[in-house]
């Protein structure tokens, strides 16, 4: 049921809005403008407190740029938060900043050779998880395929192995049967 037009100043859409909430009962209306009431109650509050914080910032800034030194509230963020020459005449986002952040928590890209050698263990991993699974004549949980990974000296952590299964059996290479069991696919 679409509106055309306006009613009262008011769009089309919201009309369309305002005559579905309609079909709803008077205690639902109000138990979710209740809601609605809180969240905005809520986020008022949540903007009233970044306010502050923003001022507190330039407040500091202000005082730490008379007084010849940069504001910096937290070392570990000041290279995260710095911006790049190169962008000086366009704002820092939030986004760039965390990103930035991120980066710096995780550390340097690994090398090319060691991403190899990172992509041949996985492989290494799904091949013995294959063979482990293949020699099984029943379905085996996780834990039981952990342990006979370690025993075969692979040093896979449980969550890493939880996630291994998971792939394995998005592409098809194992197929879950029933909660927390793995088998090979019958071919």
């Amino acid at each position: 049921m679409t509106l055309t037009g306006t009613t009262a100043g008011v769009p089309a859409p919201t009309m369309s809005a305002v005559s579905l909430l309609a079909q709803r009962s008077p205690e639902e209306l109000e138990a979710l403008r209740t809601l609605l009431d809180s969240q905005l109650t809520r986020a008022r509050v949540e903007i009233t407190q970044v306010d502050e914080a923003l001022e507190l910032v330039a407040a500091s800034s202000e005082q730490a740029t008379a007084r010849g030194t940069t504001f910096s509230p937290d070392p570990s963020l000041a290279s995260a938060l710095a911006r790049d020459p190169a962008e000086e005449n366009r704002p820092a986002t939030a986004a760039k900043a965390r990103k930035r952040l991120s980066a710096s928590r995780i550390g340097p890209k690994p090398k090319r050779a060691d991403r190899r050698s990172q992509s041949a263990h996985r492989q290494d991993s799904r091949g013995e998880v294959l063979e482990i699974i293949s020699a099984s004549e029943e379905p085996l949980r996780p834990a039981r395929i952990l342990d006979e990974l370690r025993s075969r000296g692979s040093t896979i952590r449980p969550g890493s192995l939880h996630n291994l299964l998971s792939r394995m059996v998005g592409s098809h290479d194992l197929v879950r049967l029933g909660v927390g069991r793995y088998g090979a696919p019958s071919r």
